[in-house]
């Protein structure tokens, strides 16, 4: 059973990507929670009541949070590992005119 040398090992890397299932586009996303953020705000901003200004903005807070870790669930963001590995052939092409100077010295 042949378990792999350390050039085997070098060549293969685990990579990680954040996918996501949520059908809308980023911006969408983001327009999404900046307007769920400004109607938190909103609310919080135009209650009045006998509690002070910083127990307003403290519940606004872990309101938005809330909030904001239901549309993480709601979009299905994960992080999805994998292996992937370094391919077998390199091609570079070199298409600068460094190619085209002479070398040694002048005539």
């Amino acid at each position: 059973m042949n378990n792999g040398t350390a050039e085997e090992a070098a060549a293969v890397a685990t990579e990680s990507i954040l996918q996501t299932t949520w059908p809308l586009p980023l911006w969408g996303t983001i327009l999404l929670v900046t307007a769920a953020l400004l109607f938190v705000a909103g609310i919080y901003y135009s209650e009045r009541g006998r509690c002070g200004r910083a127990l307003r903005i403290a519940l606004a807070a872990l309101r938005f949070s809330l909030l904001a870790l239901v549309v993480w669930m709601w979009a299905g963001w994960s992080w999805q590992q994998y292996r992937s590995d370094k391919p077998e052939l390199l091609l570079v092409l070199d298409r600068s005119a460094s190619m085209d100077t002479k070398d040694g010295q002048p005539d």
